[in-house]
């Protein structure tokens, strides 16, 4: 197998030594792992071949109800891996997914309407209720209208059409359990935003007819690949070294420059795992550092007319990583009677895409603002795969530079307990 290509500009902002210097630092930890001294949830949950046996045969039981809608119930690491893949991936054939991923009440009616419709028609929705610690509020809210409003056309069976994805007794794992509703389980060593390559991830995608062997697959393949050297071969450490060397060079904003609108959600995941795995108070050793990178998300071609100003007439402050593909799965292309003054070279939509992304990054070259660059050969679950388990890999190896913990969010929970606080009555 191969992997995407991967580069990156070596601007006067970039010393190559320094990067190579802290790739290398990274061995001790990298030979750890690899000699199994120590244990990565994230990266031992690729060789579960029990949890894969249970997903897809949970997977075939609620397909035969044949569901026209699946409601995906969670909120950040619970759905945003799985959304990514699922914009990625869906066709015309893949049942419809909708993540009612936020407590917006004008959006929850929306999604409430979606789904009251399809069970009025007398078609079937599978709801797929998803939180690590199954006490999450917005879920459980969210979770209680919709069995709610299932129980109205199933009153007697509406169990059968709702999974719960959580940590073994976990509330809502003890409520399901109660409740006769299938169950599967987040292993403790692996946090949400680490979670795409559980039933936290797969098991929608599996509902979805998204071809999920194919992304573990290029899984599988990026973790070795991670695991194999530490010189600038090994990609996600080479990432985590720059990110960091720009880092220490007062580089604040890491962009994720997606050309494809299908990849958009992958970004929006990317983002919320570096931004919780290394925006921290405390390194550490206890000490007060507040560290972080700001993660972007920037859509070419349609940001370079909304933002492409400020990116290259604005400070020097970001690090960019391009994303396109080297193939699109379809190119339309203008006809010949149709002139509207075109050249041959402007009437194809990827023959233009890919000139436009050469364009921007050669003005950032000559501007030497510091990018890299991913390119998939094409838009496949195992190129995409690769890229998650890459990007894991790679925050991981930017916390071990950084010196923070990749696993937790201690400040996520204080909004929660301030929440409780009001919804008590203090």
């Amino acid at each position: 197998m191969k992997s995407f290509n991967f580069s990156y500009h070596p601007s006067t902002e970039i010393l190559e030594s320094a990067v190579l210097k802290n790739i290398q630092s990274l061995e001790p930890l990298i030979i750890a792992i690899r000699d199994r001294n120590r244990s990565i949830g994230f990266i031992d949950v690729l060789y579960d071949a029990v949890l894969l046996e249970s997903l897809y045969d949970l997977a075939s039981q609620k397909s035969r109800y044949d569901p026209a809608l699946i409601i995906v119930i969670g909120i950040g690491g619970s759905s945003l891996g799985a959304d990514a893949c699922y914009q990625a991936f869906k066709s015309d054939d893949s049942p419809k997914l909708l993540f009612v991923d936020t407590i917006d009440p004008d959006f929850v009616a929306l999604m409430m309407v979606h789904a009251k419709k399809t069970l009025e028609r007398l078609q079937t929705i599978l709801i797929i209720i998803i939180t690590k610690s199954g006490e999450t509020l917005e879920t459980m809210i969210n979770a209680q209208l919709f069995v709610a409003l299932l129980k109205q056309y199933h009153p007697v069976d509406y169990n059968q059409y709702v999974v719960v994805i959580s940590e073994e007794r976990s509330s809502v794992w003890c409520w399901a359990q109660c409740h006769n509703i299938d169950r599967l389980s987040i292993p403790v060593n692996v946090g949400g935003r680490y979670s795409i390559f559980t039933a936290a991830g797969l098991f929608p995608l599996l509902c979805a007819k998204i071809d999920i062997k194919q992304l573990l697959k290029g899984a599988h393949y990026m973790a070795n690949e991670s695991l194999k050297s530490v010189t600038e071969s090994n990609i996600a450490a080479t990432m985590a070294a720059l990110l960091f060397v720009q880092y220490k060079q007062g580089v604040m904003i890491h962009d994720t420059f997606i050309f494809s609108v299908s990849l958009v959600a992958l970004g929006n995941w990317y983002r919320q795992l570096l931004a919780e795995s290394i925006g921290k108070k405390h390194n550490t050793r206890g000490q007060v550092v507040r560290i972080g990178l700001l993660p972007t998300v920037s859509l070419g071609t349609t940001d370079l007319h909304s933002v492409g100003q400020l990116y290259l007439a604005g400070p020097s402050n970001r690090f960019t990583t391009f994303i396109s593909y080297e193939r699109y799965s379809q190119d339309p292309v203008v006809s010949s009677d149709d002139d509207f003054q075109l050249n041959d070279q402007q009437r194809s939509c990827a023959s233009l895409y890919h000139a436009i992304l050469q364009g921007v990054e050669r003005v950032y070259a000559i501007d030497n603002r510091p990018f890299a660059a991913i390119t998939f050969p094409d838009r496949s679950e195992i190129y995409v795969g690769q890229f998650m388990q890459y990007a894991m890999m790679q925050v991981f190896y930017l916390a071990e530079l950084l010196e923070v913990d990749p696993f937790d969010q201690p400040e996520v929970e204080r909004y929660k307990t301030e929440t409780k606080k009001i919804l008590n009555g203090k």
